[in-house]
């Protein structure tokens, strides 16, 4: 008997989580287990501090070039736009796509029609990566502006697996931080204003 989609990839995910990977490895290698189920175009893998929700790092793959994440970030931080990644994260279903929530106009979110479609992309999956009531990051998967949208079963898929991305997110964060004292680099704390 097969088994269905889901299961398969949370399985296959799992045996990703407890190879040991870091941050970096585990950022590159999950969309892979992601993409033999739900095909997309680009990755984006981002992790964040879990207290306070500020971006800490990305692996990005065939997604928007460095130019364009300050302002990226900018919106995200915003909170305003659509699907973003604090209101994922509180929400009941943690993954959502462009198209399905803005009933097709991909352009009533700001990071589309700024940044996303002049650089030739169309809808996105996202996913806020919670573990235990614990934020440790987000996905985004990107197609082109050519391919067809992502499907309510795609996002379920992603929905139904984003516990396991937040566990191998979180158990990756925690390695390369043993591996930071290990190593004698120490770590930092920067406190910002608010401007």
């Amino acid at each position: 008997m097969a088994i269905a989609a889901p299961e398969r990839v949370r399985r296959d995910l799992v045996r990703l989580v407890d190879q040991g990977l870091g941050v970096r490895e585990f950022a590159l290698q999950a969309p892979r287990v992601l993409a033999s189920a739900v095909p997309f175009d680009g990755a984006c893998v981002l992790t964040l501090d879990p207290a306070t929700h500020v971006p800490t790092g990305e692996v990005v793959q065939n997604g928007l070039p460095a130019v364009a994440m300050a302002r990226m970030a900018e919106i995200e931080l915003s909170g305003t736009d659509v699907n973003a990644f604090a209101t994922l994260a509180r929400a009941e279903q943690r993954a959502a796509g462009l198209s399905a929530t803005t009933g097709g106009d991909l352009d009533r979110s700001r990071r589309h029609r700024e940044l996303r479609r002049p650089h030739g992309l169309g809808d996105e999956l996202r996913a806020a990566l919670v573990t235990e009531h614990t934020t440790w990051g987000a996905l985004t998967l990107l197609r082109g502006r050519h391919r067809p949208d992502f499907a309510l079963r795609d996002t379920a898929l992603v929905a139904a697996v984003a516990d396991t991305l937040a566990d191998g997110l979180r158990r990756a964060t925690l390695r390369d931080a043993g591996r930071a004292v290990r190593a004698e680099r120490g770590i930092g704390l920067v406190v910002l204003a608010a401007d």
